[in-house]
């Protein structure tokens, strides 16, 4: 059940119908215009609420498909106790990653859009501790990491907009030590600020 559901996952992630690869390929022809994103996604890490920040830059064609990419941390205390020399002491978990990512706006109509944003990371993930006598990291680990969402989003003027995306993250590592469960559905509420628009028309409203 579960490889039939990620599989079914993965397949719509990668944009299965034939005419969306024809409108990415028309798009990648037009002139692009950079982006730049901070966001924050909630998701659950060991059943904690987890909260990954990032920033992401990249260019836009046509409106419609975006590509980039960015970097990526958690932004939750996420506590863990271990004994080195038989001591308690208290680590935090750490996770950060760079990701390249890309988005196709399936949906635009009036005031709505609708996007799927693709992101695939590599990075590591470790506990540390502030306790100078003790050893700084734990259990480090490489990390792969693919997230998928639906986001969509309400045009309340022409520079703001209300936002909200649901998906999955999937994590990969090697190692048997750090015992979390990053797999997770990932959520996010949000507000867009179209620093694009702000900035052409400011070049436009200059150049009369």
């Amino acid at each position: 059940m579960k490889k039939s559901f990620l599989l079914l996952f993965v397949l719509f992630s990668l944009f299965s119908k034939a005419q969306v690869f024809d409108t990415i390929a028309f798009s990648l022809k037009q002139k692009p215009k950079i982006v730049l994103k901070f966001d924050n996604r909630n998701s659950f890490i060991s059943s904690q609420n987890a909260r990954i920040s990032g920033i992401k830059i990249g260019l836009k064609y046509n409106g419609v498909f975006q590509v980039g990419a960015g970097y990526n941390y958690l932004d939750t205390e996420i506590k863990k106790y271990f004994y080195p020399n038989d001591v308690l002491v208290k680590y935090l978990l750490k996770l950060n990653y760079l990701s390249f990512f890309a988005e196709y706006n399936y949906y635009r109509k009036g005031r709505w859009e609708f996007s799927l944003p693709i992101q695939v990371g590599v990075g590591t993930s470790f506990y540390k501790t502030d306790e100078t006598n003790f050893e700084e990291k734990l259990h480090k680990t490489p990390v792969m990491v693919y997230e998928t969402n639906l986001t969509g989003h309400y045009l309340i003027i022409k520079y703001l907009a209300l936002g909200f995306g649901a998906g999955y993250r999937l994590v990969a590592t090697s190692s048997t030590e750090l015992k979390q469960k990053f797999n997770s559905p990932v959520y996010h509420l949000y507000v867009k600020i179209n620093f694009s628009e702000i900035y052409n028309d400011i070049v436009k409203t200059s150049s009369k």
